[in-house]
């Protein structure tokens, strides 16, 4: 590169170590510019050893990242640089650049325009009466009352094409007066005909279509913002089946879930491309094997071995999920296991509280079983309780028409035959006679 503080050119074929070494060994690490703008979002970082200095450019990817997360009343999607969320919530309470009001022709007299005009504390009747928001065609007005700069008035005019044009119109507008965030409704699920399944499909495809083809995004924030609970979980279901993960609507609230995909919170954890320059190969493949024995001493992925809860309470996914924000790694929970990905003393650290919220949810769902069934064998005439593990292990067995299996209890190993409702002790070669108790009878 021709020019810059401390290097003044680059040969072909080689560099000048005494220029780069002074240009690589500033403290702070600043951006470089490249081919096609590939190092726009690069930092230089130096090995040295010697006279010998290999500049080496981090560069973040070329092109939209995606990750997804989910707690509880809040959905979200990584693109790029861009933030797309679904959040269960009031609009008219939304803190944003830009506030979006779905309307009609008519003034309105409910829904999401009728809220936000009283919210606004002025109609917006004498602004619309005469405007054209036909074909995705936007008006902005003052925002009043609301904590937002403008509002911006469309109208889906009950037509999935339209409102692609809405959002991506609203994208472009937000992008051309350099307005960072966007509080946006589910156009045309109120008052309108449209099945909030088909809309959320229609404005997520938009946003993550959209958001890649903008050359110079000011945008940071796209909040899409649902009172109704079961529209929510419509938009929800969508973003997740977008992210390639799929989400069962019905287990998205409630007082468990059931896995269906995988649920990710805390830092992310962006891939690089790691470039490394050098006069020498041998110096380049010291520096490649540097690197690697660095990641792998200080970059970690840990995964949870502690039995796993077959539905994990609400309120426990919401603890793991909270962990990657405590902890400064990647956390993600799917139906079999808790994987905690970071720094290596940061991720043992998550993992270690994801345990202990693990096993708070076994021990949780052993007790509630044991309240509603108990499995019971007969020693000497005296009627004995498995405990609590055993006795949901055997259960799960007779729920699966699994016709044995082997459990411990009371410091025993119990050898368990369903089909005869026999339980061989192994220790004592001994065979006794079990029985399943409800709750509705004998427990």
């Amino acid at each position: 590169r021709e020019g810059g503080q401390g290097g003044e050119r680059v040969k072909r074929g080689g560099f000048e170590e005494g220029r780069w070494a002074e240009a690589c060994d500033k403290p702070a690490a600043r951006p470089v510019d490249g081919p096609k703008g590939l190092f726009q979002t690069g930092v230089i970082l130096c090995l040295s050893q010697g006279a010998v200095t290999c500049p080496i450019f981090l560069l973040s990817p070329d092109g939209p990242y995606h990750s997804a997360s989910f707690s509880g009343t809040l959905a979200r999607v990584n693109i790029g640089n861009i933030v797309l969320q679904i959040a269960n919530a009031d609009i008219t309470k939304e803190t944003a650049d830009v506030i979006v009001n779905s309307t009609s022709s008519s003034p309105p007299t409910f829904g999401v325009s009728y809220s936000l005009s009283k919210a606004a504390q002025f109609s917006f009747d004498r602004d619309l009466r005469n405007a054209n928001l036909s074909n995705g065609n936007i008006i902005a007005t003052k925002g009043g009352m609301l904590k937002c700069k403008v509002i911006m008035h469309v109208c889906g005019m009950d037509d999935l094409d339209v409102i692609r044009r809405v959002v991506k119109n609203v994208i472009h507008e937000c992008n051309k007066r350099h307005f960072e965030s966007v509080a946006i409704p589910a156009i045309g699920t109120g008052s309108g005909i449209l099945n909030p399944g088909a809309v959320a499909e229609a404005m997520i495809d938009t946003v993550t279509s959209v958001i890649p083809n903008c050359p110079r995004p000011s945008l940071r924030m796209i909040r899409i913002v649902i009172l109704d609970t079961h529209v929510f979980q419509s938009f929800t279901a969508a973003l997740y089946h977008r992210g390639g993960q799929v989400a069962d609507v019905d287990s998205l609230n409630g007082t468990a879930k059931e896995f269906s995909g995988s649920y990710e919170s805390g830092e992310e954890v962006l891939p690089a491309v790691i470039n490394v320059f050098g006069r020498e190969r041998a110096s380049v493949q010291d520096a490649l094997s540097r690197l690697k024995r660095m990641r792998d001493e200080n970059f970690q992925e840990l995964s949870s071995v502690i039995p796993y809860p077959k539905r994990m309470p609400a309120d426990i996914m919401d603890r793991l999920l909270q962990l990657g924000a405590q902890h400064g790694v990647r956390v993600t929970v799917d139906r079999e296991r808790v994987r905690a990905r970071g720094e290596t003393v940061k991720a043992e650290a998550a993992l270690t509280s994801a345990s202990q919220l693990l096993e708070e949810a076994v021990q949780r769902e052993w007790s509630e079983l044991f309240s509603r069934v108990r499995w019971a064998y007969d020693h000497a005439g005296k009627q004995i309780y498995f405990e609590p593990g055993a006795n949901f292990e055997i259960e799960q067995c007779h729920k699966n028409k699994t016709h044995e299996t082997v459990v411990r209890s009371a410091g025993f190993l119990f050898c368990i035959n369903l089909d005869h409702k026999e339980a061989t002790v192994s220790e004592a070669n001994q065979v006794l006679k079990i029985e399943r108790l409800e709750s509705n009878s004998s427990i």
